[in-house]
């Protein structure tokens, strides 16, 4: 990810030095394509972690149900 970050502000910086012509546009698409990648993986890594979060305090609950259960059974 750190990569993909660093080429597209590569290639935000190309585009700003180069200013206009064909190769900016292709510098441009280069650096939407690369930051747009980025956001996606960031939401992803965000949307496991969140998933993970949820199943942890699932967890916990199932827990202190049987806990529940067992110290009023016993």
């Amino acid at each position: 990810m750190v990569i993909l970050a660093a080429g597209g502000f590569f290639s935000l910086w190309k585009l700003i030095e180069i200013g206009s012509g064909p190769d900016a546009v292709k510098w441009a698409a280069a650096a939407i394509i690369l930051l747009t990648m980025v956001s996606f993986i960031k939401v992803y890594f965000w949307m496991r972690m969140e998933s993970n979060r949820v199943i942890r305090e699932v967890k916990r609950l199932e827990l202190q149900i049987a806990r529940l259960q067992a110290n009023t059974s016993g």
